[in-house]
């Protein structure tokens, strides 16, 4: 008689082997090292949703982006020390949450920085025509004079003024006056009183200039350099939200200290400070 075969179904004496996972990729001993890896994989994870959402009026950042990331990932360190998780677990309305997330989106940022950087993204030769270019740089300058004038002493606004600061670039003046508009309805009883600068359709033709601007931009740019500046800006954007959350909350528990806020400088006014750039291996 023929012997059977074992039976490839488990037993209680036998059960079915199951690999066991792959080990998870280290985490870095300091957390404000950029691991290009973990930033890799991160945005892999949310390109899709990434690239799905309109880049339509979101102004280019003007500042830094690998000081402003580097100095997000200095926080990231500084609030996941123990002694500090642990003051952040003890707050009732603060999701704990945006400590990992201010990581993920930092080192993203240093990461379609650098791609848009080496697909040529801020050498665009992008032109546009006169009216356009006069229209523009008029309304530029009327509404930096009013915001100048009325709020140059404004701790929440002055950072943004220092940010948009006249440039060279059709990019600079398309991110000022998206800041300009933003500042306009933010302190609109202020600006609207004003009656040397103010003018009633300031904000709607100041959006609608800066898409003209960025339209001439990105048609000027390679299908690769649009993806990575679009991500860059996207990304930016979102790491400048969670970064504010993460930060007035630290300064708030570290309020006794008068050294912290010269340490975490926000993410505007950061591009006057001198950082440097640290990279984990990989």
């Amino acid at each position: 008689m023929k012997s059977k075969s074992p039976s490839s179904k488990p037993t209680k004496s036998h059960p079915k082997q199951v690999p066991e996972p792959a080990p998870l990729a280290a985490v870095p001993t300091r957390l404000s090292l950029y691991d290009r890896a973990f930033a890799v994989r991160a945005l892999e994870a949310r390109a899709a949703s990434l690239d799905a959402v309109s880049s339509e009026g979101l102004a280019a950042p003007r500042t830094n982006v690998e000081r402003a990331a580097n100095n997000a990932l200095m926080l990231v360190e500084a609030v996941h020390e123990p002694s500090a998780y642990a003051r952040f677990e003890r707050l009732p309305e603060f999701d704990l949450a945006s400590l990992h997330e201010l990581r993920t989106l930092a080192s993203m940022a240093l990461y379609t920085y650098e791609e848009a950087k080496a697909a040529g993204a801020f050498e665009s030769e992008a032109q546009v025509s006169p009216a356009l270019g006069k229209e523009s740089a008029e309304l530029e300058a009327r509404m930096q004079r009013l915001c100048e004038h009325h709020f140059s002493d404004d701790p929440e606004i002055a950072p943004l003024l220092l940010a948009a600061a006249p440039g060279t670039s059709l990019s600079d003046r398309a991110s000022d006056l998206l800041v300009y508009a933003r500042v306009y309805e933010q302190r609109h009883a202020v600006a609207s009183s004003d009656v040397t600068y103010y003018r009633p359709t300031d904000v709607a033709n100041a959006r609608a200039l800066a898409a003209k601007l960025q339209a001439s931009i990105r048609d000027a740019q390679s299908p690769k350099a649009r993806l990575w500046s679009d991500r860059c800006r996207k990304i930016f954007a979102r790491l400048e939200e969670c970064h504010a959350e993460v930060r007035a909350t630290w300064l708030w528990l570290e309020r006794r200290n008068t050294t912290t806020t010269q340490q975490f400088p926000n993410l505007i006014t950061n591009n006057h400070t001198k950082q440097t750039t640290h990279t984990q291996p990989t």
